[in-house]
Parts: structure tokens; C-alpha cells; sequence
């Protein structure tokens, strides 16, 4: 208790003076207003600095640090007014930790106050608008590199731009330009798997070879060319489809909740992708399994044969297509070539067909059927947001690449003892024998005496359309065939001596679909063809 009195008779006597020393202290009148943090001001510009005077201050000098005050210049001295034109240094690089400082004087030549810059400022010379960091980007990718420039110390005569995919421990040459462009499209390398600490550089340097500008972007991520959103179909030798939308991270990673033709919605489909530079796809742990992207990267063509307990052996095709933004009945509208391939007790079987479809989904077309017979379809689509097309009364169910050219689909008939895939491809204004020409990669998928049965491999055409194609099938046999193919003004390829082989080509004429029937070997059997442009 006595401790306590003592304290409050002690504060009783403090309080007073604690007060009339507040009261005797003088608010601080010398403040700088800018640069006072935050601020990115260009190299070699002209910026006015502004500070508010004190009652005391009739001078006033400037100093400037670069180093976040480690050392300074002095800007001016003997300043009457309260602002400065300020040239603003050019430095080689950004300055972001900038500060102002301000000290004024009295009439008799006395410091009476300073302030400075509450927080550093940036004097910038040179910014990359893209990247600039953070970015997800994929390898194989065009991306415009985009820098801006401020007043540099002298002209800069040449740019080069580096990569780095180490956080900057070590650097790639992209280019080396003439002048100072200030754009580029990028090819973005190949990388193995995902990284996530690239960088990118540029350096500008005078006539005389001396560096006038540099930068360097925070860190970006470079991954896989497959990720994003897509649809997949996928469809066996015998009556089965899984249908659904998958995500693959720019690591590979896949993930979905799809649909199963045996056991309905809600089947989980996980993996990793593995992706090399001819854009072969790989799934660890999936020996069976090679996958394709087209050169246009809307669509993904698989092969598999099944193995473990379920069904071994089983052939499987798959088509995954790339989603876009968004979709609407306007991307129905057209001419359309469709090849379908039938499982189950329908096979074996294809249907070919040229169907127009109308601006509110109405379509009509013509049919042939692999034992000759012609007929006709129609009937109203509709297509969601994201892209899927569905056709009333039926369990048809398509997806539309992000492209707009491709659409795979997955259905099934006679009480579901049939299960089809249909691949529709948009027809293109014209063709000739010079949207063949290159290295295709080919994924087949048989139905009938022969299945379970796929073949794989690639077809190289020449000017003329004479081509070679060197191909394996699930058993391992090494197939090598040659011939000559010609294609129509509206897309339809066909083969010398195949009077059973037909094609359609997409109009962005990066996919082509095939029927067939064997005439040999097992005669009968049915076969459906996607290529892809290599």
C-alpha cells in the first residue's frame, strides 16, 4: 500500500511539467511532401520536389540517395522556395530504393530541421510489361516480350533479351536485336516438367558496346504446353466410353470426375502427364498408354491397351480437346464432315456424314454406312458455355475444341449394347494437295474380327501426295506402308487402290479423320483414323 501512494504522489507532481513540456515543443513544420515514397519516376525526366517551409527555415538543400540513404548527393543547396525542378538522374538499372532528404536552415546558417522520404521511391529506366512475373506460361508458346523505356544516359544501339529458368543463377541468350524495338515474340523453350523461378533479362547497350539499360523480371513459371481446362472422350474395342472435363496443371498433374459408360457419373481420373518436344504424351505407371498433340494444341489423341484385372487387353482410343473461353450456337453454324466407329453388338460399323448445321442448331445431313447404306439424319443441338454439345432424346454428348474446328463425341444405341464415337470436323473455304503435305501422327482404333486392335505411328506426304507411314500395333507388329493420296476442294481425302478409305479434314487443317474396312487380314473389320499435323 505505501508503494502505491508513493507512485501516485509521483504522478501527481509529473503530470504538470509532462504537460508543459508538450506544450512547449514545437509541431514539426518542415515536411517533404514528394517524392515521399511509392513514387516511379523515369530516368532523365524533369520532377518538381515539394516540401512545406518551417517558420525557422529561410534556406533549404536537397540530397538525394540511391542506396536507400547508405550514401547521398547533394542535389541543391541555398534553396529559398519550397519546391525544386529536379533532373532526374540515368542511371543502368532501376533505383527502387530511392530517397529524397530535405534540410532547412536558419538565417544565421544553422541546421533547424530534415525530413526525408517516409518510404523509398523508384527512379526507372527500364520495365518489362511482359513478363513481368507471376505469369503460368507454356512452353512452345509465342509470348510477346514488352519492355518500356525511359531516358537513358545515351541511345541505345542494341537489346538483348535472356531467359533463366534458376531464379537467375544462370542465362540463356533469346536474341540479340538492332536498336531498341521494345517487343518480341518469344518462342518459349522447352522445359522438362515444370519450373517455377524463370526469369528474364534485357540488356541495351550504346554503340560502343557499353550497357545503357538493364533489367531484370521477378520470377514466372514455364510449364507444360497442356495445361488448362479440356474435355475427354475416350472409347474401347468393346461397348464402353468415359466422358468428362479433365484440369492438367502446368506440371501435368491430371485430375477429373468423368462419366463411365458402366458405371455412370463420378468416376475420378488422376495422373501426371509427361510431355516431350515433339509433344509426345506419356503417363507413368501407364506403359500401354502414348498420346499426341496437334500442332494447333486443341487436341489430344491417346492409344491405350488396358491391363490389370479389369478387361485386358482392351484397345482404347481417347480424344481430349482444349476448352475455350466460351461458346454459343453461332459456333454450330456450318458444314461439318462426320466419321463414327461403332463397339459392341452394332460392329462392326462406321458412318460417315455431311451435315449442315443452321444458326438455331437445326442440322440435316447425309449418311453412308460401312455396308453401303445411305440415309439421312436431323435434329436440333445445343451446346452449353464450356462447350459441350448434347442432342435431345439421345445420350450424345460432344465436345468442341477451343479452336471451334473439332468435335469429339461419345454415344450409345440399341439399349446401350452399342457404344459410337463420332469425330466431327469443320469444313474448311478449300483445300489442296499442299495442306497434306508434312509428318502426321496417326492413332487407329479397330472394331470387329480384328479387336481388340490399334495401331499408332506416323505418315510423312510429300508435294505430290505420295506418302510413307511407319506405324505399331498393341500386339508389337511393325507395320510400313506407302501409296498416294489426293484430297478434294472441300477436304475429303481418299487413297489410289482404297476404295473403302475415306477422310475429312478440319479447316484449320491440323486434323484429319478416317474410316476403313478391312480387306484383308480380317476382312470386315472396322477401323476409325485421327491424324494430327506433327
Amino acid at each position: 500500500m505505501k508503494r502505491e501512494r508513493v507512485l501516485e504522489k509521483a504522478a501527481i507532481f509529473l503530470l504538470p511539467l509532462v504537460l508543459v513540456l508538450l506544450m512547449s515543443s514545437p509541431s514539426k513544420a518542415l515536411t517533404l511532401i514528394k517524392p515521399n515514397g511509392g513514387e516511379v519516376i523515369p530516368s532523365g525526366s524533369m520532377y518538381t520536389i515539394q516540401w512545406s517551409g518551417s517558420p525557422e527555415a529561410v534556406s533549404f538543400k536537397l540530397s538525394y540517395s540511391m542506396d536507400y540513404g547508405t550514401t547521398w548527393t547533394v542535389l541543391e543547396k541555398n534553396i529559398a522556395s519550397t519546391t525544386c525542378d529536379w533532373e532526374v538522374p540515368k542511371p543502368i538499372s532501376n533505383k527502387t530504393k530511392s530517397l529524397m532528404k530535405v534540410i532547412g536552415y536558419n538565417d544565421k546558417g544553422f541546421k533547424v530541421e530534415t525530413d526525408k522520404s517516409d518510404a523509398p521511391f523508384t527512379i526507372e529506366v527500364l520495365r518489362l510489361e511482359s513478363p513481368h512475373g507471376g505469369e503460368g506460361l507454356k512452353w512452345g508458346d509465342t509470348y510477346p516480350v514488352v519492355w518500356t523505356t525511359s531516358e537513358l544516359r545515351a541511345a541505345a544501339a542494341s537489346a538483348k533479351l535472356f531467359y533463366s529458368v534458376d531464379g537467375g543463377m544462370t542465362w540463356k541468350q533469346i536474341v540479340s536485336l538492332s536498336g531498341n524495338p521494345g517487343t518480341y515474340d518469344w518462342t518459349i523453350p522447352y522445359v522438362s516438367g515444370k519450373k517455377d523461378q524463370c526469369k528474364i533479362k534485357i540488356i541495351l547497350t550504346d554503340e560502343n558496346g557499353l550497357v545503357v539499360g538493364q533489367y531484370v523480371t521477378d520470377g514466372f513459371t514455364i510449364g507444360l504446353p497442356i495445361a488448362g481446362e479440356w474435355q475427354m472422350n475416350s472409347f474401347a474395342s468393346l461397348p464402353w466410353w468415359l466422358r468428362g472435363k479433365v484440369t492438367i496443371g502446368l506440371d501435368g498433374s491430371l485430375s477429373g470426375i468423368l462419366e463411365d459408360y458402366d458405371d455412370g457419373p463420378g468416376a475420378m481420373i488422376s495422373g501426371r502427364f509427361k510431355v516431350s518436344k515433339n509433344y509426345t504424351l506419356t503417363v507413368p505407371g501407364f506403359s500401354g498408354l502414348l498420346a499426341v498433340l496437334d500442332s494447333g494444341k486443341t487436341v489430344v489423341v491417346l492409344t491405350n491397351v488396358w491391363t490389370g484385372s479389369y478387361r485386358p487387353g482392351t484397345a482404347e482410343m481417347g480424344v481430349i480437346t482444349k476448352m475455350g473461353t466460351s461458346y454459343s450456337l453461332a459456333d454450330l453454324e456450318g458444314m461439318w464432315e462426320s466419321n463414327g466407329l461403332a463397339s459392341g453388338a452394332g460392329a462392326p460399323w462406321w458412318e460417315r456424314a455431311t451435315i449442315s448445321v443452321g444458326a438455331d442448331g437445326t442440322f440435316t445431313g447425309s449418311t453412308v454406312e460401312s455396308d453401303g447404306s445411305i440415309g439421312s439424319v436431323s435434329g436440333v443441338l445445343g451446346i452449353s458455355p464450356d462447350g459441350v454439345v448434347t442432342l435431345a432424346g439421345t445420350d450424345l454428348r460432344c465436345s468442341m475444341d477451343s479452336g471451334k474446328t473439332v468435335m469429339a463425341c461419345t454415344l450409345s444405341w440399341q439399349g446401350g449394347a452399342t457404344t459410337e464415337t463420332k469425330i466431327w470436323t469443320r469444313k474448311g473455304q478449300s483445300y489442296s494437295l499442299g495442306d497434306l503435305v508434312g509428318t502426321w501422327r496417326i492413332n487407329t482404333l479397330a472394331t470387329g474380327p480384328a479387336a481388340p486392335y490399334y495401331e499408332r505411328g506416323t505418315i510423312t506426304i510429300s508435294d505430290g501426295g505420295s506418302f510413307t507411314a511407319s506405324t505399331v500395333t498393341n500386339k508389337g507388329t511393325q507395320l510400313n506402308y506407302s501409296g498416294i493420296l489426293a484430297i478434294s476442294p472441300d477436304g475429303i481425302v481418299t487413297m489410289s487402290g482404297g476404295s473403302n478409305f475415306q477422310c475429312a479434314m478440319d479447316s484449320d487443317k491440323t486434323v484429319i479423320t478416317c474410316t476403313d474396312t478391312w480387306t484383308t487380314g480380317s476382312p470386315g473389320t472396322t477401323e476409325l483414323s485421327l491424324w494430327t499435323k506433327k
